[in-house]
């Protein structure tokens, strides 16, 4: 199989970091491409040790890790590969951020979408003996990080639903990666490559509560592109406590979801408290004029 890898530098001071993960390719035809908005002498130095014949491309600061993926996608003959890795460095969290209920503080939620796919070459390997061997599979990503969509992100509702509908997508399942670090099939992405976004398509600054960013909607899209297409997310369990985790919180969720909820609803993503089955609209006061 050819595999394209796709690593996305926006923080340089991590690109050893990923440089040490990226030795764990091996039995496989691969080329490297970097995208980034600040070239680097000293980083591009430190990535030519690894691969002399990495490709570079610097790309406008708009979308996080997703337009820099668009914008590569069509820099590249798509038929040419059978696999893309798409790799970026991501900033630390909050030391009590969670992700389907497991705490992803810190730079955990790097590591785990990392190590699912480059942990070992023997992990590396065994990703490729599924895709060589499971005509189903379709992208592999850490299991803790298969997220569902929601109500409470505007992201996950109206504005993601009508950016599917404009570019014909209808997947079955409702699941996504968050993070946006797998391995997946390449051909499916040409949908992306082909779905008419442009520097201006993604706002500068992170979505309020209100308005879903474009970014993050492609975030969801970026799977379902590929489970659009018929294939499957072939879950990696990297950390079983944290997978026992976050199957356990799945299964408990409906029940919690009984005895308190905060969800988002209406275009103007009024919040409604559920409590003990009763439902609270909580509207904000209007703001007054000052004299």
């Amino acid at each position: 199989m050819r595999l394209l890898v796709h690593f996305h530098v926006y923080y340089h001071d991590q690109v050893p970091y990923y440089l040490h993960k990226l030795a764990a390719i091996g039995g496989c035809d691969w080329d490297l491409f970097v995208t980034w908005n600040t070239p680097s002498a000293q980083t591009e130095a430190e990535i030519r040790r690894l691969r002399p014949d990495a490709h570079f491309l610097q790309v406008e600061n708009v979308g996080y890790d997703i337009w820099p993926f668009v914008s590569l996608l069509r820099q590249v003959d798509l038929s040419a590969y059978d696999l893309v890795m798409k790799l970026h460095t991501k900033s630390a969290r909050g030391k009590h951020v969670r992700l389907n209920g497991v705490r992803i503080g810190g730079y955990r939620w790097r590591d785990l979408l990392v190590d699912a796919l480059l942990d070992s070459p023997a992990r590396f390997a065994s990703l490729l003996n599924i895709f060589a061997q499971d005509s189903q599979a379709g992208l592999a990503c850490n299991s803790v990080c298969v997220r569902k969509l929601s109500g409470n992100l505007p992201e996950d509702t109206q504005p993601l639903q009508a950016e599917m509908a404009r570019l014909g997508l209808h997947p079955e399942a409702d699941t996504f990666c968050a993070g946006t670090m797998f391995l997946a099939r390449m051909a499916p992405f040409a949908r992306l490559r082909d779905a008419d976004l442009r520097p201006e398509s993604f706002d500068a600054s992170s979505a309020s509560s209100r308005i879903g960013s474009m970014a993050h909607i492609y975030e969801r899209i970026c799977t379902f592109v590929v489970t659009d297409a018929g294939y499957r997310i072939v879950p990696v369990v990297t950390d079983r406590r944290a997978d026992f985790q976050m199957r356990l919180g799945r299964r408990l969720q409906p029940f919690f979801q009984q005895i308190f909820r905060l969800d988002r609803e209406g275009p103007d993503r009024v919040k409604v408290l559920t409590l003990l089955g009763h439902r609270f609209v909580l509207t904000r006061k209007a703001p007054q004029d000052k004299k």
